[in-house]
């Protein structure tokens, strides 16, 4: 109930004598950015967040439920720390995402085995405990589409060419608003409740009661934001006579002197000019008005985000490519990047699953298996360890050509967080340094429309790798090729798109006489709110629920809130296929500290996947080599390890 009752508002317009009400001036980073324009949507530029050093900023209005920037890939490390222990404390651990949301924990043989690196707003972007205003579309990654045009031409059920397994198959990663964001506004991705809670312990170790109390609570902005809702009600239903009467600044106060509780009354500004802005952005939002950059300081601190997509390459069997999104005349910066260092190169290897890195072990036992597939996203020099990531949406999607380049790499000494001394310094002097301090600017070597596919000249050391590859693959298909995989990705989209009376999951059973490809298996979204349930046991008298699948115990299905996030997708065998209400529905046995039966699984939440290690960036023989950055890799970074 509204604690404005209409006695009260009768009592309160009798009572406020008649006066002028001086204006004030409004806050001038928000009027700014509603009053200026700009090509640019999306920029990163030093966070607002005192414990990040880049942010990401829009420069336009995005609606609720609307992706943010481009689509952009994830790219999967598959059991880095295992590999590798001193791996705990390399900065790229503080960038990476669970693998849950792509649906990238199936390449391990669990989620923890597998992590998620994400260019662009998922390694830029900052985190605030409150404003949150964004969280990844999950099913745009993991019902993604298969990518046909680098599919085999006969069957089109794998990719084919010497380029597969050299680049990600996770595409279409989209992040969107979950609420409406302001221009100016800075992104704040939804860690996850695990994550914050984890901040919030680590949070109460480090600060002592009394500091805490100090402190707004989301409690209080929301209960701040519901009285804010009742005097806005009330304001806007008797705005003609405030006006004309000319009480606002007396009647503001006294709305403000009604409300008891004192944090809610002390997050509503004392000034009645204020009440438009706070009415616009919401008690919480206002209070953090820093948050907010106009596009003047965007513009002037900050680099554009959004003059690249990430498409499908013209290149045959390239996968991905950068786009321009604008037209650009020769020498114009068409974006700039930070760069995340490694390094140690080594940090890409990886042994056998029996051959961990163990601290006692030789360097001489250990050997090399192959190479994370973040390798080929990389920036390097033969004669160094250093490796460098671009972090900037679609830059290093830019594909190679040494014959019709129309972009180069310069370092962004124009940048002011670029630190140009690290050049001038042995690679030893980045240790320690957990922020981005190199940045790379790409500049257009030729006018550029929009619309063009960009080209980068990688250097005669990775093309001469990458003829090599070619030639071996030309001579031996097979050494490459699983002849019999099928992407589970193809498998989901033939079940989509096939009509849905004749689609349906084949039973353990059926699969006897009518195997599914050796690589595949199916995954069911079963949330934990479903494990928490009270667990049944299967009686003599649930006939439908055979005991010849070894379960005594079975749950429900039901569908929740969290069912259908990555982190529920579950390996499941499918015992029984029940038709109900002219739906599909199936019996599924899992694994959860038992053998377990989960009941009445509906059809749209079982998915093929491909069983861990299956999958083409796991094939023996694919492509890895880091991209060359020529004449302008540091000599000081040179002849430290020579591989």
């Amino acid at each position: 109930m509204s604690f404005l009752t209409q006695p009260t508002i009768f009592l309160v317009l009798l009572l406020f004598r008649v006066r002028t009400v001086e204006g004030e001036e409004v806050i001038n980073n928000m009027k700014s950015n509603n009053e200026s324009s700009t090509e640019c949507g999306l920029y990163f530029a030093p966070s607002s967040m005192e414990d990040y050093s880049l942010g990401v900023y829009t420069a336009k209005e995005i609606p609720e439920g609307t992706t943010i920037g481009i689509q952009d890939i994830g790219i999967q490390l598959i059991k880095l720390s295992d590999f590798h222990q001193d791996a705990e404390d390399f900065f790229l651990e503080e960038l990476v995402w669970v693998s849950s949301f792509t649906g990238g924990g199936l390449e391990g043989e669990s989620f923890e085995d597998v992590i998620t690196a994400v260019p662009g707003i998922g390694m830029m972007g900052a985190y605030h405990p409150m404003l949150a205003n964004a969280k990844w579309d999950q099913q745009s990654t993991i019902q993604r589409a298969p990518d046909f045009h680098n599919y085999d031409k006969i069957r089109k059920r794998r990719i084919q060419g010497p380029g597969a397994g050299a680049f990600t198959s996770y595409y279409d990663v989209q992040a969107k608003t979950t609420k409406l964001v302001h221009p100016g506004e800075e992104i704040f991705l939804d860690f996850g409740d695990a994550w914050e809670e984890e901040q919030k312990q680590e949070k109460s170790a480090d600060e002592s009661e009394s500091d805490e109390s100090k402190e707004y609570t989301h409690n209080d902005y929301k209960m701040a934001q519901r009285k804010l809702d009742d005097i806005i009600k009330f304001i806007d239903g008797h705005r003609q006579e405030i006006d004309s009467t000319g009480v606002a600044d007396d009647l503001w106060a006294y709305l403000k002197s009604i409300i008891i509780h004192e944090h809610s009354r002390n997050l509503l500004p004392n000034d009645f000019s204020e009440f438009e802005e706070l009415k616009k952005y919401g008690v919480l939002l206002y209070n953090n008005k820093h948050n907010i950059r106009s596009t003047e300081w965007l513009e002037k601190n900050g680099r554009c985000m959004d003059n690249i997509v990430i498409g499908k390459s013209k290149l045959p069997g390239a996968g991905r490519g950068a786009y321009a999104t604008r037209s650009f005349k020769k020498g114009d910066l068409i974006t700039s990047t930070p760069l995340l260092h490694i390094l140690d190169k080594k940090l890409m290897e990886m042994y056998s699953r029996k051959e961990r890195k163990i601290e006692d072990q030789e360097e001489k036992t250990k050997t090399v298996k192959g190479y994370q597939l973040l390798l080929n996203y990389c920036y390097g020099h033969s004669d160094s360890p250093m490796l460098l990531l671009p972090l900037n949406t679609g830059v290093n999607i830019i594909n190679h050509s040494s014959e019709k380049p129309n972009v180069k790499l310069s370092w962004s000494r124009t940048f002011d967080l670029f630190q140009e001394e690290y050049l001038e310094k042995e690679v030893s002097a980045l240790e320690g340094v957990m922020d981005p301090v190199l940045y790379f600017d790409i500049l257009a070597l030729e006018d550029i429309k929009d619309g063009d596919e960009l080209y980068l000249d990688y250097g005669s050391e990775w093309e001469t790798a990458w003829n090599k590859h070619v030639e071996k693959y030309e001579a031996d298909p097979g050494f490459l090729h699983n002849k019999n995989y099928v992407s589970a990705v193809y498998m989901n989209h033939k079940a989509k798109t096939k009509k849905k009376e004749k689609f349906y999951f084949r039973t353990e059973e059926e699969q006897v006489e009518s195997p599914y490809p050796a690589n595949i298996l199916t995954v069911c979204y079963i949330s934990d709110s479903v494990l928490a349930k009270d667990i049944l046991e299967i009686g003599e008298e649930s006939s439908f629920l055979s005991t010849e699948h070894g379960a005594k115990h079975y749950i429900d299905w039901e569908e929740f809130l969290d069912t259908f996030d990555g982190d529920s997708l579950k390996s499941c065998t499918i015992i029984e296929r029940l038709s109900k209400n002219e739906k599909d529905e199936y019996n599924v046995l899992i694994s959860f500290d038992q053998d377990l039966l989960i009941t009445n699984v509906p059809q749209d939440a079982i998915l093929f996947a491909d069983k861990p290690y299956t999958s083409e960036q796991h094939w023996k023989g694919s492509f890895r080599h880091h991209i060359g950055l020529m004449d302008i890799f540091p000599e000081k970074w040179k002849d430290v390890v020579k591989s």
